[in-house]
């Protein structure tokens, strides 16, 4: 199963290990998929800078859209 980090702003679309640089997108499928001890990792060293990020799991994210599309 991969993950996503969500903040308040929207998701992570890119985060540099190296330097801590990291960009958010409001367009779901732009965010990062990756495994859990990754998205633990990177929502660890953002919330000790002070930001808050929830990691969640990408496959059940899109299977919400794909049933709130299908009732529409």
């Amino acid at each position: 199963m991969k993950y996503s980090i969500q903040l308040r702003e929207g998701w992570i679309g890119f985060y540099d290990c190296r330097n801590g640089r990291y960009g958010v997108t409001a367009n779901a499928p732009e965010r990062i998929r990756c495994s859990y001890p990754l998205a633990w990792h990177i929502a660890q060293t953002l919330r000790e800078r002070g930001i808050a990020a929830r990691i969640q799991p990408a496959a059940g994210i899109e299977h919400a859209a794909w049933a709130y599309n299908a009732l529409k």
